[in-house]
Order: structure tokens, then sequence, then C-alpha cells
């Protein structure tokens, strides 16, 4: 009423009526409450008149609908319990204080906070301003208020603290304010879901997640979040993306790849790769740049159908993406290594290494021992004496030990697979090819380019030759540790692609070259292509060129640039999974109803056949794991049964 009057000022007039209104609404809940000289005595008592007139009117429409603006918080019915006396139930109101302050809310005020959030939640529960959206769900929370001391209401709350880690009962209250439902949902449901968060978003509150929105991540999916929780990691690498969520978790109930697709056009790669050291405010700007362009989320149900096209018929899908550990690859060879990489190499080499006691000793050996032929003589061919060959040999292992030795003892690598390709990097001829003119001044003169198998038998020769003098094994152990340096630590921080072609096949990427006609014979030049991903149409393929001295020269070299150009889109791109882990999935939803039983799911009912005479067979199967329950249909019992079985363990997540 107050808001149609309200508008007649744009003609020019004020009426009178909506100047009262104004009045009394600042008399009684605005500043002029504390401004009016006559506060006290007849214009008090018409405040709390007009806060009692309120509070009469009726909340809903008569259709049920709440009017405009309508959606209120636990701290709005707090304040409407204080002004008004008539909706305040004083004897309950001391029952439950008493209760809270028995329960542990000893701390100043903190029980008087507890006992209004409480009968702030019982008088809009009675007043209908908040319900329960199933019938039986209503009769059961109204048998709670029901009661003159509200104790069950009170113990509901309590285990809803305690389960949910709140800081006081008028958290849980405002929980409970937010879905009803929670007062009747059980304690083990609760953990199971908080469970089922911490082990999908390591590192970040559940608790406070749960806390700041109960009835969605209660209700929703927990593949569905998941899903989503993953796209914001995948695309953010350097950003705490369990503080980012926890910050604001409903992120999480967005479509985000709509907001990330978005974003990616108005943000440049640069702003993309920052992270939380970066920029302390970087996780506020992401959460409002992806809620502002992320579309509003799909209602929810709780009805399970499954899909039977996707969960077990016909052949997969060809693979049109990287892998994710091929996608983890690219991303620490964009971003320079993880922290965790960056913090061990600083603990490791806090000054560059040197090659004081390595120089002086290899200085002392003469070329017979460790000079291959070809660097002695201009030949086409390699060529090496045989007593070169055989130091080179020895001086292989001993070279290796000392670098695996370097890599492991750092810790700069995290499992076998990464300690292996580290050591594969550091120990390449084309590795040594690029360092030997510094490791080794005295042989390699004026920078002189080494081809890259001559370059490794000089190196590891002359390891073998140092190693049996006095004072080698140490010269060799920095030898070690500087090539370590300078190919893996280095190399990271430079970003460098060191087998750009391996990782482009491992990325679901094809490389392709040929010979460029008319070109020398002593001279030859390849011409090489890259395509990503092979099997994607040809208009959503990426492609790039390169022109090499070899075929392998050329098609690294195309790789790199692929890499170097699409590498932001690549490992943004879906992750497939990989053949082994499908074949292994498969076999697992093959047995879907034996895995069901082993984790205390049942067959609800019989599995019939609900098709008529003459017709083909239609088995209808419900099966039960918990609070889900999932239906399928199928024209066998067996296959019947299964879908349902598969349809409930991929929405618990079994099958991530």
């Amino acid at each position: 009423m107050r808001a149609a009057l309200m508008s007649e000022r744009a003609r020019g007039f004020q009426p009178g009526i909506a100047t009262t209104l104004n009045w009394l609404s600042e008399i009684s809940f605005g500043a002029r409450k504390t401004r009016e000289k006559f506060v006290k005595g007849p214009l008090d008592a018409l405040a709390a008149a007009y806060g009692e007139f309120l509070y009469d009117l009726p909340y809903r429409r008569q259709d049920g609908s709440l009017p405009p603006g309508g959606e209120r918080t636990i701290e709005d019915a707090v304040r409407r319990l204080k002004r008004s006396e008539k909706a305040r139930r004083l004897d309950a109101e001391r029952e439950v204080r008493d209760f809270w302050r028995a329960g542990g809310e000893t701390r100043t005020g903190f029980d008087q906070m507890a006992a209004e959030y409480t009968m702030a939640l019982v008088m809009d529960l009675e007043r209908g301003v908040i319900a329960c959206e199933m019938e039986e769900d209503s009769r059961a929370v109204e048998a709670m208020l029901g009661e003159p001391t509200l104790s069950a209401l009170c113990e509901a709350l309590e285990r809803i603290k305690q389960i949910c880690l709140c800081s006081s009962a008028a958290d849980a209250a405002k929980m409970a304010y937010g879905y009803p439902e929670l007062l009747l949902t059980s304690s083990s449901a609760i953990v199971a879901r908080l469970s089922q968060l911490k082990t999908m978003i390591p590192g970040a509150d559940v608790g406070a997640i749960l806390r700041q929105d109960s009835k969605s991540f209660l209700q929703r999916d927990i593949p569905e979040i998941k899903e989503r929780f993953r796209a914001l990691r995948d695309a953010f690498p350097r950003v705490n993306v369990a503080r980012l969520v926890e910050y604001d978790p409903s992120l999480l109930l967005l479509d985000v790849n709509v907001g990330l697709n978005a974003l990616r056009e108005l943000w440049t790669e640069e702003e993309f790769a920052q992270s939380d050291e970066d920029n302390p405010f970087f996780a506020e700007e992401l959460s409002l740049a992806i809620k502002t362009l992320a579309a509003s989320p799909p209602s929810f149900s709780r009805v399970l159908v499954p899909d039977s096209r996707r969960l077990m018929g016909g052949a997969p899908p060809p693979r049109l993406g990287p892998s994710a550990k091929s996608q983890k690859r690219l991303k620490l060879d964009v971003f320079g290594g993880d922290q965790w990489f960056k913090r061990k190499c600083e603990d490791a080499y806090r000054e560059k290494p040197s090659l004081e006691l390595w120089h002086d000793l290899s200085s002392r050996l003469i070329e017979a021992d460790i000079v291959p032929t070809r660097l002695r003589d201009v030949t086409q061919q390699h060529v090496s004496t045989s007593d070169v060959e055989m130091h080179a040999l020895i001086g292989d292992k001993i070279f290796g030990a000392a670098l695996l030795e370097e890599i492991v003892g750092n810790r700069l690598c995290k499992d076998t697979g990464e300690a292996t390709r580290q050591y594969s990097e550091v120990a390449s001829n084309a590795s040594m090819a690029q360092l030997v003119s510094e490791c080794l001044p005295q042989h390699v003169q004026g920078g002189r380019e080494v081809e890259e198998h001559s370059a490794g038998t000089l190196v590891e020769a002359a390891v073998y030759m140092v190693n049996q003098m006095a004072g080698g094994p140490q010269a060799v152990q920095q030898l070690a540790k500087w090539f370590v340096y300078n190919v893996v630590v280095e190399g990271k921080k430079q970003r460098r692609f060191t087998n750009p072609k391996g990782l482009i096949i491992e990325l679901n990427g094809h490389t392709m070259s040929h010979r460029i006609e008319g070109t020398a014979d002593h001279e030859p030049a390849f011409q090489a292509r890259c395509v990503w991903p092979k099997e994607a149409p040809r208009e959503q393929q990426r492609e790039t060129t390169a022109i090499g001295k070899s075929k392998k020269e050329a098609e690294a070299n195309a790789a790199k640039e692929m890499l170097e150009i699409y590498g932001h889109e690549i490992y943004n791109a879906p992750a497939q999974e990989s053949a082994k882990l499908k074949e292994k999935k498969d076999l697992k939803m093959e047995n879907a109803y034996g895995h069901l039983l082993t984790l205390g799911g049942v067959l609800v009912g019989e599995c019939i056949n609900t098709a008529s005479t003459n017709e083909t067979a239609r088995y209808v199967a419900t099966v039960r794991l918990g609070n889900d329950e999932a239906r399928a249909e199928a024209t066998s019992k067996k296959q019947a049964i299964r879908l349902a079985s598969q349809q409930i363990l991929e929405a618990n997540g079994e099958y991530d």
C-alpha cells in the first residue's frame, strides 16, 4: 500500500497517508526511533501498536505465494520477535534458554541469543513463513512445535550443532530456518554427506559449506557437485579452489562451464594464470565474475532415471580430448611446476651450483680417453674407438646413479613415474649436447656445436675417467647437481618442453612429416604437421606446421608450436577417460547389483513385468541405498536390476 502511494510522488505531491505510514515505520524501526524527543510515553506505545498491526497482517498472499521481498532471513524473524509481545511464547522461551544454558551455551549472552533464534524459528514455522515441502514432514515438525517445552526441537538443533560444528546453537537454528527438513534428517545421512564432500574437496571446511546452504548440499547429487569442482580446479590450477568454494559455496551449484567460457572471452591468459599469491583478492574477484556470467542453477530432482544407452549400450564414443594425467603434466610445464616443486627447488638450490672441482679434474683428461673419433675427424658417420665406447658405457651408469640420487635426494619428484621422466630429460643426449661446451670447455672449445650422440659419449666417458681420480666421486656429484639444476629446475622455470611430441601424443594429438621436394641429399629438409585432437571433426581441430633437418626435429618443432599456441585450450579441454580405467569401470558396472549389496543397498519389492499380454516384456526394478532410490526398465529382470543399481551407484560417486 505504501509503495503504491509513494509512487504518486512523481506526479508532484505526496499523499498524507503515505507520509503517515512512513513516519510510523520510522518511529517503530527506523532512525527516528532514537531521534524523536518524545520517544517514551504515547509515541512509544503508538510504535508498539503499529508493530502489532503489522504482525497480524497475513504474511502470504491468498494463493500461498510470498509477496515481493518476502524471502526473509532468521535475523529478520528475530527482529520481528523482539518487536511483538504477541508472538512470544514466554514460558517456552524460558525453557529453551534453560536448555541451552544447561547444554553448554555458558558464554555471556549466547544462551539468550540461542533462545531468541530458536523462538524466531518456531514463530515463522507456526505462521507458515517457512515450511517443509512434504506434508508428512510438516506434520512431524508441527508435533515438535506442539510440545510446551520444545525439548524435541532443541535436541534436534543440538544434534545439528554438534555434527556440523556450529559455533553456537543460533547457527544451527539458522540452518534449520533455511531448510526445515534438516530437523528431521538423520545424523547418519548428514555425516555421510559431510564425508562425501570432504573426500571431494580436500582442504575445505565442509561444515562451513553445509552451514551456508544445507538444503542444496544435502539434496544435490555428489557427481554433479564434483564435476563443477573439477571444472574450477582445472580452469585455475594456481588457485586454492577449496578455499574459493568455502568462501562461496554457490559456485558448486552453478553451471560453471557457462561462466568459465564467457570469462575466457573477457580475460587474458595472464589473468587466468593469476593465483592467490599474486592477488590476495583473486578468489573474491573470481567468484563474482563466474556468478555474474553463469546461468542460474538447474532445478534439482531426486528421481534417478537411468540412461541405458550411456550405461550399457554400444561402443564407447571416440576419444576427442586429452587424458587428465597428460593435462596435469602440461599445466605443470606451462606454469613452471607446482608450488610444492618450487619450494623444494628453493630449499635445494639457494645458489646456482658451480663446477669448480669438476673443471679442475676434467681438464687433466686426454682426448684418446674421452673424445670420439667423430670429433677428431671430419666424417659423415659417427665412429668411436672401442675404448671410448666402453668408458662411456660405464660412465653412463655412474652418472645415472648420481643424477637419480640428486633428483630423489632433494625430493624433486613425488613418485617413481615423475622421477623417471626427470631422469630421462636430464640424461638425454639432447641435454648433454646443449651443456657439453660448458661442462667440458677444454675439449669442446669455442662453444662448438656437437652432434647429440657424440656429446653423450663425450660426457659419459669423461665421467668414467674423472670418477677414478682422487676426489672424483665428489666431482661427479657436483656435475650431476649442475645438470639437474640446469635441465630440470631451470627448464621448469623457463617453461621448456623437453619432449613436445611425446606430450602431444599423450594429449591425443598426432604428428606427421614428409621430406620437402627438391632439397639436397647432403642437406635434406622436412616439413611436419601437428593436429589436435586427432579424432575430432576437421573444423574442430587445431593445426601447426614446422620445418626441421630431420623428421624427428620437424615433428618436435610442430608439436612444440602446438603446445605454445594452443596449450591453454588443450589443458582446459574436458579430460577423457583412459582405456585401462574405462575397462576397469565397465567390469565394475557389470556387477553393479553385487556391488550395491556390499554397500548395504537393497532391491525394493520384486522386479515385475508391467507389459500387457502380447507385448514385449518390460520389467521394472527399484533399488535403494540409504535415502536414495533409483528405478529402471528393461526387457529382462537381470538387466533392469543392473541398470537401476548402476544409476544409484553412479549418483553416489562410486564410478568417479
